[in-house]
């Protein structure tokens, strides 16, 4: 309704009053005027107060006619729509509408607002203006054809609603429908008040009215850990919880029938509506307690069988010892655990081990997965090296990621085995005559290292027991290898060969009696049937270390038979008959364990030098034996005694004075009624020639090793003494040229330029000469890693830069691909390029060297291209001879020894590289080198 209508209506109300004369027009006039000033002022007033209320209310409010026209907004909705009074009032709803708002919103209010204009409804929409969330209720006058539209700014309240319903949701799954057991407490009764399934579960009852109401020391045993009643125990927990918030303890409850279980709880304080409640959390650690005290149990064992290991055992974490048991501080030579706890894992690896301890510890922390047994050098805290296996696995040591190591010291059985490996190389010539004469015997003779792998074989083992092709093919194999191949080869005939398995037991034996042993060992060779009389004693070296197991073997099986064949008639003839030795005898014993000689064969008297009547008068056996021998033979009798047969090596005094050396063999005739030795047969070898043989060739054999150590002096001291005065030489040659600096005339510069060239000379060739030794010793080995070639192609480039700009040569390093690293030995590959350089340079007098490198997949080519004087065809297969060179004599026109091309090719097939070469007299050289 506009402002003018009430005055319209009394202008209408006088004009009636007029037409029936109630007053004349005059007073009529006057009245009139008076009357509009009285409503022109309270329409003012009240259009003051109507506009003040119409924008004073926070929700926005705007009227519009049948035709969608605005009339009115207040500023609630302009705020709302950030829109202006002139962009609003007066101008088309739908207009507005389709110009301000989102396609699919603009969509919905005009469908809206037409419905409402069409139907004259009162009806209310929510829609999306500006990123705000708005509600409108709209209604339609009852006096006019205006439409009023209120509308509400719902976003927050909108949001608030959303959030209520995630809340009430995440509740539900935290309370109601969570797993985990929880309960509430009144802080103020300590009495349950609510609890979720979960909880009423654990607690052994069905629904919740038989839980609520309760407290805690009615779901809890008696008393707790300590012995401290359940219910002062609980109040005292909740006051805690009360003063500092949350606090997490274990619990001991007790279930309606009976069961007791343990809990980890965690009790947290909480205000709702004003007053304060607890929940908790329940975890059932019953298990866990009962693993626990288990553990606490096996932690004590462990720890004592962890610091009684014999192998060393450490934890190592962040790359220092956190823990060392006592085997550990021993084999590294520490005086105590404190010597080694904090100190760095690399600081008692050798050099030539750094490189292998770290990969081993990057591969373990990256995988997270032990690595494999591997061979490592320490270095003790005496200064000395060690020679160790060593195996890593990951561990958690003190809630740290660390690694537990186990070391074993392997010193003496490397340098056993290393002496071993030498002393064959050294005396091949006189294993060549032993050889021999163990060939041509019928006993069978071995050696055995401490993998029970055969190192010594003679031809009767071959023959006789293992049938092998030749003596050489049981090196590096043990008994279990050809007695499976013996088996697989007639499967058809289970007891082919039953020999096997019975040696290796006796090895042990041996080995752990540390002495020499007799074994009757038995079984099928070939399809029939081998009785053995074998003797075993431990292999020593000459610092009286264990480093295998010797061994020898006599075939005894007629013998046997006929053994087991003569027991049933005389022992006698039976024990007579199955001595094959020098000289064979019977002794019987009697009560009083006298031995009294009964019978030998012929070759008594060419053994002894005495016929049996002189032997018996001069007071038997034991009147012969060297005094210093006697308790040997004593010992061997007590043996005998036991019903124990013996093998002993005795020294005698021959009729005309001389000594000799015998083997005795000794096996008892018991009495199995009375239980006692009633006789004794054997056989006696003359072993004196055999004894002299083996002292020559430790006599040789240290004379050897003497020449091997001074020739090894001699070079380290060669080296020595020629390296130190040249290092001084170039020193001072460099300090001279600091001196004369640019000043210095041609023939100085030249001067100084050759006497550098020529120490540095006599240095490589002192470096070729002992690189050359080292390999055809086979003292060098070879150590693979992964490493960057090209560093290693640089620095060589580096230092032949001066020398190749000194004859105007182009010296180019051309890489070819992305890839860096490859797996060989660096050593090598660095000797193999630096020759391969410093020849191409020395050889070239104009032009360019060119280093080529290119990777092909997991290999590596490398070619070194020169323009040099090259080689002719005839001398291309001679190249790689040492001390050979295509100009010979002095007056050749390059220096050289001739070393460098045999050192490349002996490096090659160290690492198993692939060498070729292309050279045309005059046109220069290519080398092609495939890692």
């Amino acid at each position: 309704m506009s402002k003018s209508e009430p005055l319209n209506n009394i202008e209408k109300l006088i004009e009636e009053l007029n037409k029936e004369k109630v007053l004349t027009k005059k007073d009529l006039i006057t009245e009139l005027s008076q009357i509009k000033e009285k409503i022109s002022k309270i329409e003012e007033t009240a259009e003051a107060k109507y506009s003040d209320i119409f924008n004073s209310v926070i929700d926005g409010i705007f009227y519009f006619d049948s035709n969608g026209t605005i009339q009115v907004v207040n500023s609630a909705f302009r705020d709302l729509t950030g829109l202006s009074n002139g962009e609003l009032e007066g101008n088309n709803l739908f207009s507005i509408i389709s110009k301000y708002t989102e396609f699919t919103e603009a969509e919905k209010l005009n469908q809206f607002f037409r419905k409402v204009l069409t139907e004259n409804i009162n009806e209310e929409i929510q829609f999306t203006f500006n990123g705000k969330v708005l509600k409108a209720k709209v209604s339609k006058s009852q006096s006019s054809e205006n439409f009023t539209a209120i509308v509400f700014d719902i976003t927050e309240k909108l949001a608030d609603k959303i959030k209520l319903q995630e809340s009430e949701a995440y509740n539900k799954i935290l309370f109601e429908d969570s797993k985990i057991p929880l309960v509430v407490i009144d802080a103020s009764t300590n009495k349950f008040v609510d609890l979720n399934d979960s909880a009423l579960h654990i607690y052994g009852y069905s629904n919740k009215t038989e839980v609520l109401g309760k407290t805690p020391a009615d779901v809890s045993t008696p008393t707790q850990y300590n012995g401290e009643i359940s219910r002062l125990a609980a109040e005292k927990q909740i006051e805690k919880a009360l003063k500092f918030g949350e606090i997490v303890f274990e619990w001991r409850h007790q279930n309606p029938d009976g069961k007791i279980w343990d809990a980890e709880v965690n009790l947290m304080k909480f205000t709702f509506r004003g007053k304060e409640y607890l929940q908790f959390s329940l975890l059932d650690i019953t298990q866990r307690k009962i693993a626990h005290d288990l553990l606490i149990t096996s932690e004590e064992n462990y720890r004592q069988l962890v610091e009684l290991a014999p192998d060393a055992i450490v934890v190592h974490s962040n790359g220092k010892f956190v823990y060392v048991n006592n085997s550990a501080v021993k084999i590294i030579g520490a005086n105590s655990k404190e010597d080694l706890i904090g100190k760095s894992v690399l600081s008692i690896v050798h050099p030539d081990s750094v490189h292998l301890a770290r990969e081993r510890i990057m591969k373990i922390m990256q995988t997270g997965e032990a690595v494999e047994l591997v061979e490592e050098k320490l270095i003790k805290f005496d200064g000395t090296n060690i020679f160790t296996e060593i195996v890593a696995a990951p561990l958690i040591y003190n809630g740290q990621h660390s690694i537990i190591t186990i070391v074993r010291d392997i010193t003496e059985h490397k340098n056993a085995i290393n002496k071993l490996q030498s002393s064959e190389k050294k005396y091949r010539e006189l294993s060549n005559l032993m050889r021999l004469m163990t060939d041509n015997m019928p006993d069978m003779l071995w050696a055995k290292d401490l993998n029970k792998n055969y190192i010594f074989v003679n031809k009767a083992v071959c023959e006789n027991l293992l049938n092998a092709t030749d003596v050489e093919e049981p090196i590096g194999k043990n008994d279990l290898f050809f007695a499976r191949r013996e088996r697989e080869s007639h499967p058809e005939n289970p007891n082919w060969h039953t020999f096997g398995e019975l040696c290796q037991n006796t090895d042990d034996e041996t080995l752990i009696a540390k002495k020499a042993l007799q074994f009757d060992e038995f079984g099928n060779v070939k399809g029939e049937f081998l009785f053995l009389d074998v003797h075993k004693s431990p292999l020593i070296d000459e610092n009286g270390n264990i480093i295998g197991v010797v061994g020898s073997a006599r075939d005894i099986t007629e013998k046997q038979r006929i053994y087991e064949k003569l027991t049933e008639n005389e022992k006698l003839f039976r024990s007579i008959s199955n001595l094959t030795s020098d000289y064979l005898f019977y002794t019987k014993v009697d009560e009083n364990k006298k031995p009294h000689l009964f019978w030998v064969s012929e070759n008594f008297s060419k053994i002894s030098g005495y016929t049996i009547e002189e032997f018996i008068q001069i007071g038997g056996w034991q009147k012969t034996i060297l005094p210093e021998d006697l308790p040997i033979d004593q010992k061997a009798f007590n043996d005998l005694l036991g019903n124990k047969s013996v093998e002993v090596e005795l020294r005698l005094i021959h009729k005309n004075g001389n000594i000799i050396w015998v083997k005795s063999y000794g096996s008892p005739i018991w009495d199995e009624k009375n239980s006692r030795l009633e006789g004794i047969v054997g056989a006696v070898q003359d072993i004196t020639e055999k004894k002299h043989f083996l002292n020559q060739i430790i006599e040789a054999k240290e004379k050897a090793e003497v020449s091997e150590k001074i020739k090894t002096e001699f070079l380290s001291q060669m080296s020595h003494e020629i390296r130190s005065p040249l290092n001084v030489v170039l020193s001072y040659i460099s300090i001279l040229q600091e001196i004369f600096g640019e000043n210095a005339d041609e023939d100085v510069q030249k001067a100084f330029a050759s006497i550098d060239s020529a120490s540095r000379r006599i240095i490589r060739t002192i470096d070729l000469i002992l690189n050359m030794t080292d390999l055809q010793l086979g003292t060098y080995e070879p150590t693979f890693t992964k490493f960057d070639y090209v560093k290693i192609l640089k620095a060589i480039l580096g230092e032949y830069q001066q020398s190749a700009k000194v004859k105007k040569l182009d010296l180019i390093l051309e890489i070819n691909g992305k890839e860096t690293e490859i797996y060989s030995d660096d050593y090598a590959f660095l000797h193999i390029i630096t020759n391969l350089v410093d020849n191409a340079v020395k050889y070239t007098k104009e032009g360019s060297v060119k280093i080529i490198s290119t990777k092909l997949e997991d290999k590596l080519k490398i070619e070194v291209v020169d323009t040099g004087i090259g080689m002719t065809e005839e001398f291309l297969p001679r190249l790689f001879t040492a001390f050979t060179q295509e100009q010979q004599g002095y007056h050749r026109h390059y220096e050289g020894n001739g070393l460098g091309m045999a050192l490349i090719k002996k490096y090659c097939d160290l690492i198993q590289a692939e060498i070729k070469v292309e050279s045309k007299k005059g046109k220069g050289t290519k080398f092609t080198i495939i890692f």
